[in-house]
């Protein structure tokens, strides 16, 4: 396995989502990535165990500006990202994910007309001011 890669998301918004009373609670989040300037990302984080592999994926659209991933966390850290996300912090706060290499990734110039570029997320954190 290659070495591990480190990217850096602000987070510009997030939401609690309830898609119907069949289904768990997801967080959404809106991030911005300085390593891709020009797009967009939207990332969903789930709660679910995950023992083994990777916690989830990131995939840049093809198409359009989009970078959207899943990522799956356990039930205790899922419920402190929550708890931790409805204050209002004085700056924007960050997650950082521990992926699989970015190379190309993180080069738009790459034009893949059969899929989507995409990387493993092996890990992650996120950090929120206080003051």
């Amino acid at each position: 396995m290659g070495q591990d890669c480190y990217l850096q998301l602000t987070i510009l918004s997030v939401e609690i989502w309830k898609k119907s009373l069949r289904h768990e609670l997801e967080v959404t989040l809106s991030c911005a990535a300085s390593e891709l300037p020009k797009f967009n990302c939207i990332i969903q984080f789930t709660s679910k165990e995950n023992d083994i592999g990777p916690i989830g994926f990131l995939v840049r659209d093809k198409n359009r500006p989009l970078i959207t991933g899943d990522i799956n966390i356990g039930q205790k850290n899922f419920n402190n990202f929550c708890e931790t996300s409805k204050t209002v912090p004085p700056r924007n706060a960050s997650i950082f994910l521990n992926t699989s290499p970015l190379k190309d990734f993180l080069n738009p110039e790459i034009n893949n007309q059969v899929t989507n570029a995409r990387v493993n997320v092996l890990d992650c954190g996120w950090r929120f001011p206080l003051i």
